[in-house]
């Protein structure tokens, strides 16, 4: 997000930023309270919006603050396989990749700002999931699985 902003305003979006973060972390808890949104899907849909929100929101951090979100997004993949997790997998690998080779190869093939844009893509994509009505299934009713053989 600062990345869009110049160095010399830091200091005055620094507060702004925490009361950002602050903020998002309370709707996504209030919605879940008032949505009654406990299931094991919505549960890591919100951890891994959080896990990518609250870096992106707070000021002074870095690439390395997004390692827990990528391996998230790679277990929501697993347990929830769907066309967005898939999307959701491969922009987080590709940032995770464009955004250290500047370090390791001192060449950086895409601009940050255009990075910090995917990365507010994935969040678009996990919110909008994580906002849709709940989807009923056997895991997510409680009723036991009976095996047919």
């Amino acid at each position: 997000l600062y990345i869009w902003l110049p160095n010399k305003y830091f200091n005055y979006f620094d507060h702004m930023g925490l009361a950002l973060a602050t903020a998002f972390a309370l709707f996504l808890i209030m919605y879940s309270l008032y949505k009654r949104r406990f299931s094991d899907r919505d549960l890591l849909l919100a951890a891994t919006l959080s896990m990518y929100a609250l870096p992106f929101l707070l000021p002074a951090m870095h690439e390395r603050y997004f390692f827990p979100a990528g391996i998230a997004s790679v277990v929501l993949l697993f347990v929830y396989p769907s066309l967005l997790n898939g999307v959701t997998v491969i922009l987080a690998q590709l940032i995770t990749i464009f955004s250290y080779s500047p370090f390791l190869f001192q060449y950086a093939p895409i601009p940050f700002t255009y990075l910090s844009m995917a990365v507010l893509a994935i969040i678009a994509i996990l919110l909008y999931q994580f906002l849709q009505a709940p989807i009923t299934t056997r895991a997510t009713t409680g009723k036991p699985i009976r095996s047919k053989l």
